[in-house]
């Protein structure tokens, strides 16, 4: 059985069993964020729900407009009243109501070999809490080697449509990236994505494919499933493994692959699509050295904007080639390179108490 705090953030931010119009709407990132702090500053664990006594009085402070006033001065998220407004008791009690669903759909994944990581869990990526604070995701999900998570890595996005000197381009990269000791982190999607993952699985690398969906199709792909037999590979997503594929999905999922990773690839892009939003968020928030390829002459229009710049970024776009890459990784990384700090297994959500805990490295218990 799993424990009771991680019982109720599935059920509280999972669907089970594909979609069904009936039930109550799972929390999204937002509004657990925002329930998360209120339930640490009202002396709840998440586990308590599970307790008919302990619900009721939750729920009956909940409905208390005084228990909100520290939270909303505490936790800073675009269109907080309504996300407010929008958890109501009956939603919360409906989506606790699906304990026989939540049990069914443990029993099939343990059966896929899928693992779950919440934030209190040893496994779960620092870089998430730490950059993402109140917004990283209560759960995670996976299959294969959760130990490669803490693995130094290089992402590598790109576009679904390449040419073959894209592909060449990719594969030459990856052949560099392991000779210096890095595992590739990408998306899993067709074209440059599972290029690179390929690239390094063949080599006797490792990698790392975080999946905006479809994770059970595609830890059983026979491509895939050696790999994550043999310890080499492990697929990640933050949504549930039956979720399928949307467009919305990859353009959420983009930010993980940077925040794995120690330095970023863009090997092709447009102006427009997930490559470029995931790379101009990235250049906004001054995550980690974007560095941008110019294998093709001329370059790709997309490639060639993010080089350009943009308004207001955190951190500006690097040229990337066969001949220097070693050098930028040296200059980005090398030096400035530390491994994780090991996490408390006592330590949990971002905490809304000082700015100190908001980087991620302040848990409480909501």
């Amino acid at each position: 059985m799993i424990p009771a705090n991680k019982q109720v953030k599935l059920l509280l931010t999972c669907r089970f069993g594909g979609r069904n119009e009936n039930d109550a709407k799972p929390f999204s990132v937002n509004e657990y964020a925002y329930f998360a702090v209120w339930l640490r500053q009202q002396n709840f664990k998440p586990g308590d729900l599970l307790d008919t006594g302990e619900i009721e009085r939750a729920l009956n402070k909940w409905n208390d407009p005084t228990t909100h006033k520290q939270a909303q001065q505490a936790i800073k998220l675009h269109g907080l009243k309504k996300t407010v407004e929008n958890i109501t008791s009956e939603r919360i009690e409906k989506l606790l109501a699906r304990g026989l669903s939540l049990s069914l759909a443990l029993e099939q994944w343990n059966a896929a070999g899928v693992w779950i990581l919440d934030r209190e869990e040893q496994e779960y990526p620092p870089q998430f809490k730490k950059h993402l604070k109140h917004q990283s995701p209560a759960i995670v999900f996976g299959v294969g080697n959760k130990q490669l998570l803490r693995t130094k890595a290089v992402g590598f996005v790109g576009s679904r449509n390449v040419e073959p000197t894209d592909i060449k381009a990719t594969e030459t990269y990856v052949a560099q990236i392991t000779e210096l000791g890095y595992q590739v982190i990408s998306g899993g999607a067709q074209g440059v994505d599972e290029t690179a993952m390929l690239a390094a699985l063949a080599s006797e690398n490792s990698a790392v494919g975080v999946l905006s969906g479809d994770l059970l199709k595609f830890s059983s792909a026979g491509k895939w499933r050696t790999h994550l037999r043999a310890g080499n590979l492990a697929l990640l997503s933050i949504n549930e493994p039956e979720a399928r594929f949307t467009p919305a999905a990859a353009m959420v999922r983009n930010k993980y692959i940077y925040l794995l990773s120690e330095a970023c690839i863009v090997v092709r892009s447009d102006e427009k699509g997930g490559t470029w939003s995931g790379a101009t968020e990235n250049l906004k928030r001054g995550w980690v050295p974007l560095l941008i390829s110019t294998h093709n002459s001329p370059n790709y229009r997309g490639n060639s904007k993010l080089l350009e710049g943009l308004k207001g970024q955190g951190i500006q776009a690097q040229r990337v080639n066969f001949e220097n890459l070693s050098d930028l990784l040296s200059k980005n990384i090398a030096n400035a390179s530390q491994p994780a700090r090991p996490l408390n297994m006592a330590e949990e959500e971002p905490s809304a108490n000082s700015d100190t805990e908001q980087l991620g490295f302040g848990f409480d218990e909501g």
